[in-house]
């Protein structure tokens, strides 16, 4: 049911107080944008009341005596709904109601304009029951410049206990608006007592009151005889000057409290607060209150006669003391900022207690918010001394008891660190503290032995740990005790003793040794620490001494450093007390060969571990061969990356074990950029030429770092051969522009253009697919439909950098041929996503290729030329004769555009299948005639005079298909005659004949018909004649003569220098012949 509300009228729902804008507060213009008014609505009636209407008005002036603002000076009107309230006293009995942000009414008025005192007006509506509190009315200053000090916060921890007349550095963190520069303010503080208790007294009466049956002397009534046993009163002052005390007095009929208070503060209110109680049951209370005015004030308060114990006890409070104050001048602030560390004086509290620190910003007057200058905070100060035993343990060994004379005794080792006493100080003081023990005999209680004493400074929380050296045995009493020895008293003394029966006694030494451990190995060389371990109720000193097998000393000491040479061996640990008992200990320790390596840029660093000589054998990484499937990566969706080889091997060629391998990888070189590093595995590779791998077992394995380097560790084996594998990006590359090219004789040749990383060492070349009559499709939706499409077609494959195939097969006319070219991986895999089809274009609608059908040429063409002819020329000047042929290039027929090549035979051939054209690739447009001409040469395979020749135009289709066969039209027969004596040499051209300048000029020579009649030797007749010509001659003759009568000459004197010579070389022999005698 919903909860039962009254009428307005009838309720009565207050706006209690105003939350936004701040009353009486000073606002700088800029604010007033960021108002958004709020109020905070009470019901206080026991009904729930209804939603009602709240209006805001903000009005120029004071007008806070007003009922509503002047109509001339509203500045700015809103209004809202409040919430149905539940019940006084029951949750939801309140609300905050707000308005919109000043930020919706810019445009009616933005008050951030003025500047001044502003009234603020909140009002319901409707006033309800009690019109009184259904409005509120305040004063608020908006200004141009505020100029206003905030502290926001101090610094000072008030977790920590504090000590008195001891200096507490704080600061405040102070904003600041504006804030002229040269003006100082200063930061304040002063210190409250929290507690307001100063000084309480209390003084009781044991009465008894007993009835005679007798009548008094007066004759008024019964004699009653009264007892009163008075306890000794009890007064505490807390704090100076207070002081209170309480007397009890009588009269004959009243029992009377005497309240005398003999210490006030001038001007502050005193309370005191009387209770009388009889056997601990209160009978009243009482409040007296005074104003401090340096008397001594006092009253009385009484009870009735009753037998039993009547208490009297007052209690003191004054509120609001001051203990303590300072201030500090701040010369260096100015401006406006949202935060800045402001220093106070320090904080210096003058005893201990729980105080209130006021701490605030002093502006003077122009500071205009004053609310907002000061922060308070509660520190502790304590002064307690306290020092405690907290316990007294063996110095070695856990605490152990023994049962001896009918008593438990706490068990100490003999000798070295015997007694261990834990003391600290739980005060709140820094304490100078000496530590002492004291042994008694335990049955005689003599003394044995002590004091042993240990002193330190402790500040509060710390403890100080005391072990003392005892070497003697039996049963003992044993006295700890801790004083103060720098004047401080402690407050609780009755934790600084300590008293216990103890045994100290001979124990075994039990010797073991503590490290090496079983599990630990070394190295050759490296420095073992042995350390040794014995029972802790062992008796001290020890002696300890460290031997290899039993035999050789290595060093001595609980603790030593020791060194071993490889192999495997027995540390054996010798331990004796000051009584000569020994005792023995050993340890299996292995000690191995370490051999740090590495292998730039592969191999950062790495270390193995043996008891053998060895060496790293490591093998460049290599990738996987092509084509080979490696099943291990691939069930992993991973593929192979790279494969390498690294073992440790003994460099004298035997057989060894490694206990351990760790070695750091770069796989930044072994692997390409690309390649995710944190998705690579490495498993083992049994055989280098196998495909099966495993993953590392037992304590091998491997991390990847963020930096690309694998870490390896490899345990009981010497390494062997690895393969990395991982997640490989697919190869993104594209067999573009794939076309088939027409071949004579039917057959085709494939070509297409590289794109993408095809020099990706991971793509692992082409897959060729074809298919004839039908055409392949692309691209493909799956892989399965990829397998299902190119099922039974696959041709072959061919390496990454190929782009061109040429296919083998003589297809015949009419066969029609698709090809499809596909990525695969280096292992074979094709990968179905990339790739081109044949002869295609992209069809950007559809997002498939259109697939152009290509069908062979196997069809030879059978066309002639037209009107073929030959003729034989002869030029004079050059003394050649030219053969030219000539015809008209026939149309083109359904054999396509044609080639020609031209052929010359000695003989008439049916086929030119065999020779070497003369020229080739000849066309020309329809009809268009063309010409060659062939001029005779010294070369063997020019034209010959006197010679006929066969020439031959062939035909040849777009791929080259011909049958090379000699037909009718296509040949002609050409004979070459002997021209020379048909246009004689030495006949000038024609126009020399009327050349006057010409060398045969004669002017005889010239006829009527424009020709010319020269003798034939006519040039060689004027030639002789001329002089150059006879002077050459007659140095030639003489030339001739001369050699003629020098060469004979010359024979003869070379045979008589070769005479000579062989003579010379003859007695040079003999002479060699007789030196080889004598020899």
């Amino acid at each position: 049911m919903a909860p039962v509300q009254a009428e307005i009228s009838n309720d009565d729902v207050s706006i209690s107080s105003a939350i936004m804008p701040v009353p009486n507060w000073s606002y700088d213009d800029s604010d007033i944008l960021d108002w958004t008014p709020q109020v905070l609505v009470e019901n206080q009636y026991t009904l729930g009341a209804s939603a009602r209407t709240i209006t805001m008005e903000v009005c120029g002036g004071d007008h806070t005596q007003a009922a509503t603002c002047p109509s001339s000076q509203v500045l700015k009107e809103a209004s809202t709904q409040s919430p149905n309230l539940n019940s006084k006293g029951s949750t939801g009995d309140s609300a905050i109601v707000s308005f919109y942000s000043f930020l919706w009414f810019i445009d009616s008025g933005d008050i951030s304009t003025y500047a001044g005192e502003f009234t603020i007006m909140f009002h319901f509506s409707v006033e309800d029951n009690n019109p009184s509190n259904d409005h509120l009315r305040y004063k608020v200053v908006i200004m141009d410049d505020l100029i206003d000090l905030i502290v926001n916060d101090h610094d000072v921890d008030t977790t920590t206990v504090y000590n008195s007349n001891s200096p507490i550095p704080a600061n405040l963190d102070v904003r600041s608006r504006s804030w002229p520069v040269g003006q100082s303010f200063s930061t304040d503080w002063s210190m409250h007592m929290v507690d307001s208790l100063v000084a309480e007294s209390e003084d009781c009466v044991l009465w008894e009151k007993n009835h005679t049956g007798q009548g008094n002397m007066e004759g008024t009534g019964e004699l009653i005889i009264h007892t009163a046993t008075h306890y000794n009163t009890t007064s505490s002052m807390y704090y100076s000057p207070f002081e209170i005390d309480v007397i009890i007095t009588n009269t004959t009929s009243r029992i009377f409290g005497n309240i005398a208070v003999s210490g006030t503060l001038l001007d502050a209110i005193h309370t005191v607060e009387v209770v009388a109680t009889l056997n601990g049951t209160e009978l009243y209370t009482e409040t007296w209150d005074f104003m401090g005015d340096g008397s001594f004030p006092s009253t009385a308060y009484n009870t009735e006669f009753e037998n039993g114990t009547i208490c009297f006890s007052a209690k003191l409070t004054v509120d609001d003391i001051e203990v303590a104050q300072d201030s500090r001048v701040i010369d260096d602030v100015n401006g406006t900022f949202s935060s800045r560390s402001v220093p106070l004086a320090d904080i210096v509290a003058p005893h201990a207690g729980t105080f209130e620190v006021r701490a605030w910003v002093n502006g003077t007057f122009l500071d205009s918010n004053y609310q907002n200058d000061a922060i308070a905070f509660n520190i502790i100060v304590n002064d307690t001394t306290d020092v405690w035993i907290r316990e007294v343990v063996p110095a070695r060994g856990a605490p152990n008891y023994v049962q001896q004379g009918g008593q438990y005794l706490s068990k100490f080792p003999y000798g070295e660190q015997s007694i261990r006493v834990v003391s600290g100080n739980i005060g709140w003081v820094t304490v100078s503290a000496r530590m002492e023990i004291n042994l008694y005999d335990l049955s005689t209680g003599g003394y044995a032995a002590g004091p042993y004493t240990c002193n330190s400074t402790l500040t509060p929380g710390e403890e100080m740990v005391c072990d003392f050296d005892f070497s003697s045995t039996g049963l003992f009493s044993l006295n700890a005790s801790i004083t103060t020895t720098d004047g401080h008293t402690d407050a609780f003394p009755s934790d600084n003793w300590f008293e216990q029966a103890i045994i100290v006694d001979f124990g075994a030494i039990n010797p073991t040794v503590a490290n090496p451990t079983p599990a630990d190995v070394f190295e050759t060389g490296e420095e073992i620490l042995a350390v040794a371990a014995v029972d802790p109720q062992a008796p001290m000193p020890l002696n300890f001494t460290w031997r290899m097998n039993f035999m050789e000393v290595l060093g001595y000491g609980q603790v030593a450093n020791l060194t071993m040479p490889m192999g495997e061996w027995q540390l054996t640990l010798y331990v004796e007390d000051g009584a000569g008992n020994l005792e023995i200990a050993i340890q299996s320790i292995r000690i191995l060969n370490r051999v740090e390596f590495s292998e730039s840029p592969h191999i950062v660093s790495g270390v193995a571990v043996s008891t053998y000589s060895m060496e790293l054998e490591f093998e460049s990484p290599d990738l996987p061969p092509p084509g080979v499937f490696y099943p291990t990566a691939y069930n992993r969706d991973k593929e192979p990356l790279v494969m390498f080889n690294m073992s440790m091997e003994s460099p004298y060629g035997v057989d060894i074990s490694v206990d351990s391998i760790d070695a750091t990888l770069d796989l930044n070189h072994f692997l390409p950029p690309a390649i995710n590093k944190s998705t690579v595995e490495l498993l083992r590779l049994p055989s280098w030429t196998g495909t099966e791998m495993y993953d590392l077992d037992g304590a091998d394995s491997f991390v990847i770092s963020e930096d690309g380097t694998m870490d390896v560790h490899i345990e009981e084996s010497k390494g062997g051969s690895f393969m990395l594998i991982g997640e490989l990006l697919p190869v993104e590359v594209n067999p573009a522009n794939l076309t088939i090219n027409l071949q004579k004789d039917g057959q085709v040749m494939l070509t297409w253009d590289n794109e993408g990383d095809f020099e990706n060492p991971y793509f692992g070349g082409w897959q060729i697919y074809r298919k004839e009559i039908f055409r392949f499709s692309y691209p493909f939706e799956s892989e399965v439909q990829f397998n299902s499409a190119t099922f039974g077609y696959h041709v072959l494959d061919v390496s990454p950098d190929t782009e061109e195939w040429q296919d083998p097969n003589f297809w015949e006319q009419g066969t029609c041929l698709s090809y499809l070219v596909m990525a695969h991986n280096r292992a074979g895999i094709s990968d179905w996503r990339f790739g081109n089809v044949s002869n295609a274009v992209w069809n950007p609608t559809s997002e498939r290729m259109v697939v152009d059908q290509v069908c062979v040429d196997n069809s030879d063409p059978a066309t002639t030329v037209n009107d073929l002819q030959s003729s034989v020329t002869y030029e004079n000047s050059q003394r050649k004769h030219t053969v030219t042929i000539s015809w008209s290039w026939p149309d083109v027929d359904d054999e396509g555009p044609l080639t020609w090549n031209l052929y010359r035979a000695e003989v008439v051939l049916p086929s030119v299948t065999y020779m070497t054209p003369l020229r080739t690739g000849l066309q020309g447009a329809p009809g268009e005639v063309a010409t060659f001409s062939e001029t005779e040469s010294a070369l063997s395979s020019s034209i010959k005079v006197e010679r006929s020749y066969y020439y031959v135009l062939v035909p040849f289709d777009e791929v080259g298909n011909s049958d090379y066969l000699v037909r009718e039209d296509n040949a002609i027969q050409v004979h070459v005659d002997d021209m020379f004596w048909d246009d004689p040499q030495n006949q000038p051209p024609r126009e020399g004949c009327r050349d006057s300048n010409a060398e045969n000029f004669d002017p005889d020579a010239v006829i009527s018909d424009d020709s010319c009649t020269y003798a034939w030797d006519a040039r060689l007749q004027k030639d002789l004649a001329s002089g150059p010509f006879q002077q050459a001659g007659t140095v030639c003759v003489a030339v001739m003569i001369l050699n003629l009568l020098m060469i004979p000459m010359l024979i003869n004197k070379y045979k008589e220098v070769k005479v000579k010579i062989k003579r010379k070389r003859a007695r040079k022999a003999r002479s060699d012949e007789f030196e080889e005698f004598y020899d």
